[in-house]
C-alpha cells in the first residue's frame, strides 16, 4: 500500500468518510495543501503526526470534503420546516417548551443561523435552543464569527440582507441577536459520544443533518442513523438533504413524505402501531383478491383482503375501490395508504393516476413528484409527469419529462418488463414517449 493510500485509510477510519484515491489528482492535491499548511513535506511524516494527535485532521478533511453551504440552502425544505415542522412541534410541546434544535455537520454556520432566522421570523426567537456541530475547528471558528461573503448569501434577496446583515467591507456580518442564538461545538458524527450530557446532544425536537451522510461509508451511515434516532425526543423530526441516502432501514424512524422530500420522525411504538395481517394464508388471500378483481367482483376482492394493510393488498384494494366507487373515492382512500407506506413508490404512483383520472391535476402532479423523489429511474412515472404537465399547458416541462421517459425506457431491452407498468414492456413506453415528445415539441 502506498503512503498516500495509508493516509487516506487513516482519515477514513477516523471519520467514516469515503475518501477514495479514485478522485485522482484532486485527492492528492487536497492532501498536499493540508500538509503545506501544517509545514510538513513527507506523507509518511504527516500520517505519523496525525496518528499521534500532534496534528489535527481538520485541515485534511476540510480539503477533501466539499464544505459547500449557504443561507437557506434547499429553500423548499426550509419552507416545510417553517410551515409544517415547527408549528407541529409548538402545538405538540406547548407554549412554554424551549425547542431544541441541532444542526449536525454545520460547516461554517449558515444552516443553524438560517434556522435561527426562521424561528425569529415566526416570532419564536426566544423559544429555540439551537446548536451547531462540526468535525472541523477551522469551520467552527468561522461560524462563530458570523461574517460571510456574498457567495454564502447567493440565495438571499435584498430584503433578507437588509434585515439580518450589515456590510463589513466586502463581506456581510450577521446580526448579533441571531449570532447569539446559536452555540457551536466540535463533534465527530462517526464517534459514539452522543447523545450524551457531555456532548450537549439529546432529546432534540429537530435535527438537521443535510448533505453530510453522502460522504460516509455504509457501515458508518447505519451507526450515525441509529445515534441520530437516539438523539431525538419522542415525536422529534430529522431532516436530511435531498442527496443523502435514505435511512428507513438503518434505524426505527417513521418516514414522512412531504411535498419536498422524505423527512423522518421518532415516534413511540404506541403512537404508530404496525398494521396486523390476520389471515392465516395471506398469499392465497391476495391471489384470490386479484382474481376477484380481474373477474369484475370488486366487493369480493376487498372482502378477501380484510385485515391486510401491506403494500400489495393496498394496491388491489384501491383498484377495487376505483372499480366500484370511482377514481375520486379511491384517490381519497389512497391518502391513508401512502401515510402507512410513505416509501412505497408503487402506491404513490397509483395515487397519482387515480387523482389524474379524477381530474385533480395539481394533486396528481404533487403525487407523481413524490414518486420521482423516491425513484427517478421509473420511466412510467416520468411519462405520467409528462402527461400531467401537458394537461396544464407546460409544454416545455412535458417535453423534458417525455424525453426522460424515452431515455430511461430505451436503455432497457425492448421486451423487458416495464417496472410498475402492469405488464407493459420498456420498448412500448419508449416509443410512446418519443411520439409524445415529438407531438409537444414540434
Amino acid at each position: 500500500m502506498t503512503a498516500l493510500a495509508e493516509l487516506t485509510e487513516l482519515l477514513a477510519r477516523r471519520t467514516g468518510f469515503v475518501l477514495s484515491l479514485e478522485r485522482g489528482p484532486d485527492a492528492e492535491s487536497a492532501i498536499r495543501r493540508a500538509m503545506a499548511r501544517a509545514g510538513v513535506t513527507e506523507i509518511d511524516r504527516y500520517r505519523e503526526l496525525l496518528e499521534a494527535g500532534t496534528l489535527s485532521i481538520d485541515d485534511a478533511i476540510a480539503e477533501l470534503v466539499i464544505g459547500e453551504t449557504y443561507f437557506m440552502r434547499e429553500p423548499d425544505q426550509f419552507a416545510v420546516i417553517r410551515g409544517e415542522v415547527i408549528p407541529e412541534i409548538v402545538a405538540r410541546r406547548g407554549d412554554r417548551h424551549v425547542i431544541r434544535c441541532w444542526s449536525a455537520g454545520c460547516a461554517t454556520g449558515e444552516e443553524p443561523y438560517s434556522l435561527a432566522i426562521a424561528f425569529d421570523e415566526l416570532g419564536l426567537g426566544d423559544r429555540a435552543d439551537i446548536r451547531g456541530t462540526d468535525i472541523s475547528q477551522v469551520a467552527l471558528a468561522r461560524a462563530r464569527r458570523g461574517v460571510y461573503t456574498s457567495w454564502a448569501l447567493r440565495a438571499a434577496d435584498a430584503a433578507f440582507l437588509d434585515r439580518w446583515f450589515h456590510r463589513d467591507g466586502k463581506q456581510f456580518a450577521l446580526a448579533d441577536a441571531i449570532r447569539a442564538r446559536v452555540r457551536f461545538s466540535a463533534l465527530n458524527l462517526a464517534h459514539d459520544d452522543y447523545p450524551s450530557a457531555a456532548s450537549g446532544i439529546g432529546v432534540e425536537d429537530l435535527i438537521l443533518c443535510r448533505n453530510v451522510l453522502l460522504y460516509l461509508d455504509p457501515a458508518t451511515i447505519e451507526r450515525v442513523a441509529r445515534r441520530l434516532h437516539a438523539s431525538l425526543a419522542d415525536g422529534g423530526w430529522l431532516v436530511c438533504g435531498s442527496s443523502d441516502p435514505q435511512l428507513g432501514g438503518s434505524a426505527p424512524f417513521s418516514p414522512v413524505v412531504t411535498r419536498h422530500g422524505v423527512f423522518y420522525r421518532r415516534l413511540r411504538e404506541s403512537s404508530a402501531p404496525l398494521p396486523v395481517i390476520d389471515p392465516a394464508r395471506p398469499d392465497d388471500n391476495l391471489a384470490e383478491a386479484r382474481h376477484a378483481l380481474d373477474t369484475h367482483e370488486p366487493a369480493e376482492a376487498v372482502g378477501r383482503l380484510r385485515g391486510r394493510r401491506d403494500v400489495p393488498a393496498w394496491l388491489v384494494r384501491l383498484r377495487a375501490r376505483a372499480a366500484s366507487a370511482g377514481s375520486l373515492a379511491a384517490a381519497a382512500e389512497s391518502a391513508q395508504a401512502v401515510l402507512e407506506h410513505p416509501l412505497a413508490a408503487e402506491l404513490h404512483l397509483l395515487r397519482a393516476m387515480l387523482l389524474a383520472d379524477a381530474g385533480r391535476t395539481d394533486d396528481a402532479l404533487a403525487a407523481i413528484r413524490r414518486v420521482l423523489y423516491l425513484d427517478r429511474s421509473l420511466a412510467i412515472a416520468q411519462f405520467t409527469l409528462g402527461a400531467l404537465l401537458e394537461r396544464t399547458g407546460d409544454v416545455a416541462g412535458a417535453g423534458r419529462a417525455y424525453r426522460n421517459a424515452a431515455d430511461v425506457a430505451g436503455a432497457a431491452a425492448p421486451d423487458a418488463p416495464l417496472p410498475l407498468g402492469d405488464g407493459a414492456h420498456c420498448g412500448e413506453l419508449a416509443e410512446a414517449a418519443r411520439r409524445a415528445c415529438e407531438r409537444v415539441t414540434r
